[in-house]
């Protein structure tokens, strides 16, 4: 029997280029090892555990000496992959040629950053919260827009009290996002990889390795795109409801969302978000294909599908408010707000990270897409361009929800 207070709305997501969500670990020499085109993730205390005891005090000795090259051929040399590996993932053989060169390096770390992971298992898990900050972020900027609500003050410089302007909570229990629930994600064995991330400075036409190495989602640009289904849960008995506490009856959600809704702000947000990084950084770039690629796609979007970005390396300007974006640019001359970065990053030295299809299920095409016709058209700003009657772009402070996110986990 459905539950009248329940909607349940069915997605399918793809995975179109890299994503990496960090778990907040790093894997160095003591919990990885690469062999046969695969990186091992160690249990070494496993391994200690099954040194006999003379061996073990030798072990002991290297690492009291600090002598890495030895650490790493120390365990090379001991280590039962049958045994002393938690997971495994697979590695490019550019990247397992760089390991094996640099293994006696001591001033090279081999340090890898891991894709997010839960306790029950190793898989990969794609946190709920991600998908739904994102999702925040575009409700977030359409009901500005469509609003037409002009922030001043404490709401430009605390990004707390610009969401409670903007969605009209008063507190985190009235927030609209308290209605849905996004669970986790696992997208199982096989479903990722080591790659590496560049910079790229159209400005400077230069492609620069940054030395990092990241697991990433295996992706549709790559063509190998993970593909999972999850339900995202509405809590439609909370729309109106009204509650009762500290002596005063209020309402339980200062707005409900509905799926609809989110859906056309997606589609509004991510796509002009997508063409504008695109006309900006690789209309005119060498590195431009992925991302044409990307745009052509965006381009066959059907009515029930929406664009999202996630995980890191996405770009400040996904993660904030296009009215009132600022990016902190650094350069020779010191640190200063632009409207847009100036540099891009890409994994392989190729691929722009972050992006995602997700198609909806059980929704109203129609309706998404009167609502999304019907809101205004996203911001575009350029540095010597602002609006008459308003600050002008160069001169509104920073509004960057990333930091928000971790507070609405509510699952």
């Amino acid at each position: 029997m459905a539950n009248p207070f329940l909607r349940s709305v069915k997605i399918e997501g793809t995975f179109l280029s890299p994503v990496h969500v960090g778990w907040g670990r790093e894997l160095d020499t003591f919990s990885c090892l690469i062999r046969d085109g695969r990186l091992y993730y160690l249990n070494l205390s496993a391994m200690i555990q099954r040194l006999r005891p003379e061996t073990r005090m030798k072990f002991v000795g290297i690492m009291e000496k600090g002598r890495l090259p030895e650490v790493r051929t120390f365990v090379r040399e001991h280590v039962d992959l049958s045994l002393d590996a938690l997971g495994s993932m697979a590695v490019s053989a550019n990247l397992a040629r760089e390991y094996e060169a640099k293994m006696d390096d001591p001033k090279n770390q081999l340090i890898f950053q891991p894709f997010f992971r839960g306790n029950l298992s190793f898989n990969a898990i794609l946190p709920g919260s991600s998908i739904k900050g994102a999702m925040r972020t575009a409700v977030i900027d359409a009901v500005l827009a469509e609003s037409r609500l002009t922030l001043d003050g404490e709401a430009l410089r605390n990004p707390r009290r610009m969401e409670s302007a903007v969605l009209g909570h008063r507190s985190i229990d009235e927030d609209p996002f308290k209605a849905l629930k996004v669970p986790d994600l696992n997208l199982g064995t096989e479903s990722t990889a080591i790659c590496s991330v560049y910079n790229y400075s159209p400005r400077r036409a230069k492609l620069t390795d940054l030395g990092l190495r990241f697991e990433t989602v295996r992706s549709e640009l790559e063509g190998k795109g993970v593909v999972f289904q999850a339900s995202l849960d509405f809590f439609e008995g909370l729309r109106g409801a009204v509650v009762a506490g500290r002596g005063e009856r209020r309402k339980a959600l200062s707005r409900y969302v509905e799926p609809e809704y989110i859906l056309a702000a997606c589609r509004r947000f991510y796509s002009h978000n997508l063409r504008e990084e695109h006309d900006r950084f690789y209309e005119k770039s060498p590195y431009g294909e992925a991302s044409r690629k990307l745009v052509e796609r965006a381009d066959r979007l059907r009515p029930d599908e929406c664009l999202l970005r996630v995980g890191r390396f996405t770009q400040a300007e996904s993660k904030s408010i296009n009215t009132y974006r600022k990016v902190m640019v650094r350069g020779r001359g010191g640190s200063r707000l632009m409207d847009f970065g100036t540099t891009r990053n890409l994994a392989h030295g190729r691929y722009p990270l972050g992006w995602m299809i997700l198609r909806f299920s059980g929704v109203n095409p129609e309706k998404c897409e009167a609502l999304r016709t019907g809101l205004p058209a996203p911001s575009s700003f350029s540095p010597d361009k602002g609006r008459k009657g308003e600050r002008s772009a160069s001169d509104r402070p920073a509004t960057d929800l990333s930091r928000l996110r971790d507070k609405y986990r509510v699952k």
